[in-house]
């Protein structure tokens, strides 16, 4: 159900944000590997949206998921985020 924004699941919220952040991430790495730098750049993104706690709960769940890998890279936490995102909204 969405409203105003925010999709919900078993009064989990994903923001609106998350879910575009989501999209972004795999329809960019659809289009071509050259968009590497810009996913990357949205990884640090998502992990500077985690330290200043914006992120919803099922958000702040699938960076915790997607960076439980040492050495990580932003890309990786990127792709690892979008796909755990997209897979939550799908469930709601």
């Amino acid at each position: 159900m969405t409203t105003s924004g925010v999709t919900t699941q078993d009064s989990k919220v994903i923001k609106s944000f998350e879910l575009e952040t989501a999209n972004t991430i795999r329809r960019y790495r659809l289009e071509s590997q050259g968009n590497s730098g810009f996913i990357r750049s949205l990884g640090l993104l998502i992990k500077k949206m985690y330290e200043d706690d914006v992120l919803s709960d099922i958000g702040k769940e699938a960076y915790e998921n997607s960076s439980k890998e040492k050495n990580l890279s932003y890309e990786s936490l990127a792709v690892n985020f979008s796909e755990l995102i997209l897979k939550a909204s799908r469930k709601a």
